[in-house]
């Protein structure tokens, strides 16, 4: 049974983590969290192709034998597909392995589709950093012409291209390339190296391949 939104989730905490992510290119809802891998793992969803909202603790399921659980995020994308996330360190899930199936099996029921983030995916190869990097990046002002000059100048280019390839071809910082990955007019693969960038609409089908949401966010 879906139940009403979770608690409200940010707290004052001595032992842990906690606060918001606001991305009002993405939303105007802030993005909250209660540890850093939560805060890790949001940035790095933030990033992903056709990602159109992301919520903290949206709803409070209640289990067979009347457990109740609340997911940490809930992913909605374009293409109508919406991901649910427990986002957990590794030593946790295999303690919390009954609970999380049963939530599992009962999202999978309702059309959810269901993914468990650890520590082994979110920091893998230096992940969280780079994410953190584009996110900040994604911060900074650039007036609309210079934008809009720069994604001109961008399609004209052969894609994907790296980082450095694309800032000096089209002649501007890296910093505004950077820009563009943090708000997705730019698009980076999955382990979120600035080597291959392209533009989202060069990927024919964001659902299949390492473009989909399940590969993406778990690289």
């Amino acid at each position: 049974m879906l139940l009403e939104r979770g608690r409200k989730v940010v707290t004052r905490s001595p032992h842990r983590r906690v606060g918001y992510i606001s991305c009002p290119w993405l939303q105007e809802e802030q993005v909250e969290y209660e540890s850093l891998l939560e805060l890790n793992f949001a940035r790095i969803a933030l990033l992903c192709p056709g990602l159109v909202s992301i919520r903290s603790q949206p709803f409070v399921i209640e289990l067979p034998g009347g457990a109740k659980y609340t997911p940490d995020f809930r992913l909605d994308f374009a293409s109508k597909l919406a991901v649910i996330v427990e986002v957990k360190p590794s030593k946790f899930v295999r303690q919390h392995q009954e609970k999380l199936d049963a939530a599992a099996e009962l999202l999978r029921s309702h059309g959810f589709t269901y993914l468990i983030a650890t520590e082994e995916q979110i920091y893998k190869d230096g992940r969280d950093a780079r994410a953190s990097v584009y996110i900040r990046y994604a911060r900074s002002h650039y007036a609309d012409d210079v934008v809009r000059g720069a994604l001109v100048k961008l399609q004209a280019q052969v894609s994907p291209g790296s980082l450095d390839k694309l800032a000096q071809c089209v002649g501007c910082p890296r910093e505004l390339v950077l820009h563009l990955i943090g708000v997705r007019r730019l698009t980076v693969g999955p382990s979120l190296l600035p080597d291959q960038i392209s533009f989202p609409s060069d990927l024919e089908e964001l659902r299949n391949g390492d473009f989909c949401p399940a590969s993406w966010l778990n690289n």
